[in-house]
């Protein structure tokens, strides 16, 4: 896999993040592996690997590699779990307000949840969102189960 390519995957956000995330990982300040990545974002990398010779080139640039696959695994799960963690909270909050007799607040947020979840494609909450409406299908506010069937299917 070709660095250029990680690189082009890259937001404008994310390689501001990424640059941060060198600098945290960095533990000298010798190392050059944001001189490098910032000399591919200008396609002037030829100019470092002339100061520091190919070999260390190579390793520099295997190093930085290794680094972005690093940030974009974890940027990646980060946000997943971000989108997953609200979906569940929304859920939640939802439930215990309808069990303690605050269903039209609780109906927004499960509506809110359902809205993400459709959104995201997370499925398995939706599943179990619906298992929620079902659950208090007897609250006046619940939506009526024949919709709830053709949202299901």
């Amino acid at each position: 896999m070709e660095l250029k390519d990680l690189i082009f995957l890259l937001s404008s956000e994310e390689k501001n993040a990424f640059t941060a995330f060198l600098s945290e990982r960095n533990r000298r300040k010798s190392i050059r592996n944001i001189d490098l990545f910032k000399a591919y974002l200008s396609n002037n990398e030829d100019k470092i690997k002339s100061e520091i010779g190919p070999n260390a080139f190579g390793v520099l640039k295997k190093r930085l590699k290794d680094a972005l696959i690093d940030f974009l695994g974890q940027h990646r799960i980060w946000k997943e779990r971000k989108e997953e963690v609200a979906i569940y909270q929304y859920m939640s909050i939802g439930k215990r307000l309808i069990e303690e007799g605050r269903g039209k607040s609780g109906y927004k947020f499960l509506k809110r949840a359902e809205n993400l979840a459709l959104e995201e494609e997370h499925w398995t909450y939706l599943n179990e969102l619906y298992h929620i409406y079902i659950e208090f299908s007897n609250h006046p506010l619940s939506p009526k189960l024949d919709e709830l069937m053709a949202k299901h299917q």
